[in-house]
């Protein structure tokens, strides 16, 4: 049986910088919300670990900036839910 790669420590898609903001209130600068739609998944373009915690990395639709927040549910979810999760 093949061992199954670690997703928990996977990361994947476009690179952090310290210069990519971090929307705390899950808010892009332009003001587009993130969170709690249905489809919300489909905006992460990125998953890296950052000093120890996990984060994704997400593009606002709108003004297409990118901004971060820190992931808490398993990894599992985004593996699941998420359509830019590579294949």
């Amino acid at each position: 049986m093949a061992k199954r790669p670690d997703i928990d420590q996977m990361e994947w898609g476009v690179e952090w910088d310290e210069d990519t903001p971090h929307a705390l209130d899950f808010r892009c600068k332009c003001g587009w919300f993130f969170y709690n739609r249905p489809d919300h998944l489909k905006y992460v373009v990125g998953i890296r670990w950052v000093k120890g915690r996990q984060i994704v990395i997400i593009e606002c639709p709108h003004c297409f900036e990118k901004f971060w927040i820190h992931w808490a549910p398993p990894t599992e979810v985004l593996q699941k839910f998420c359509p830019n999760w590579p294949k």
